[in-house]
């Protein structure tokens, strides 16, 4: 983990960190009737509300309880939740809902007809462990409530894993430029972390491989502005590099 990386996280409390994780997600497991069930979920105000079919609705207001643990973002640690489970009616949530919808417009799995029910957790629980370890601490409720997620980092993962996915030529291109090399003496570059300082690169070459950080000129104050700042850095590319 870089430094910068690593200063950046200490900066985030730990409620804010648990905030974060669970806006990250998009999927919650939880062990019911001696089975393990999964189900996507958006995030409303710290509380994961679950999409799911109607039987498993059904079942899930008849336990009345839930614990999840969420691995989404190591760096932050991993979180554990607990909560009443409850009905979601009304249009309280509607916009959140459409939000989710529209970002996931291309899962079925996620966002498919037979999803119709809403299911709410009410907080009662929240725990984190740091990250590579095992060892939970409890995070104050009302601190948690009020904590406010990292816009960036919450928005990481699934942008990091798009840029991997669907432009690692762009990326191979934009490493080769950044590091002073020819692009055909890189094998290979990813996405390993973004958040509004700057961006790791992972790039494997014939030695092996090894991550740089690169700061952003000007920080990020929303993912939209990631396209330019990356455009500034091969700009100056060969400086700041950690």
């Amino acid at each position: 983990m870089s430094i910068d990386r690593l200063r950046h996280i200490e900066t985030l409390s730990p409620a804010a960190r648990a905030r974060t994780v669970l806006a990250a997600g998009t999927w919650l497991s939880w062990s019911a009737a001696d089975s393990l069930c999964s189900a996507p979920y958006f995030e409303e105000t710290g509380s994961p509300v679950l999409l799911v079919e109607r039987e498993t609705s059904d079942q899930l207001l008849d336990i009345g309880y839930a614990s999840t643990t969420s691995y989404v973002l190591p760096d932050l640690g991993t979180v554990r939740l607990g909560g009443e489970l409850w009905p979601v009616v009304g249009n309280g949530y509607g916009s959140a809902l459409r939000e989710f919808r529209l970002l996931h417009a291309e899962c079925t799995d996620c966002c498919g007809a037979r999803r119709s029910h809403l299911v709410g957790v009410r907080l009662d629980r929240v725990e984190l462990a740091p990250p590579r370890s095992e060892e939970f601490h409890t995070v104050d409720l009302d601190a948690y409530l009020l904590a406010a997620s990292d816009p960036i980092i919450m928005h990481s993962s699934r942008v990091g894993a798009h840029l991997n996915l669907d432009h690692h030529g762009d990326l191979l291109i934009l490493a080769a430029r950044l590091l002073d090399q020819r692009d055909e003496q890189l094998v290979a570059a990813s996405v390993e972390w973004i958040d509004a300082f700057g961006v790791d690169l992972t790039v494997i070459d014939d030695e092996g491989s090894q991550t740089f950080r690169f700061p952003f000129r000007v920080p990020l104050s929303s993912m939209d502005d990631l396209g330019g700042q990356l455009h500034r850095l091969l700009s100056h590319s060969g400086t700041d590099r950690c």
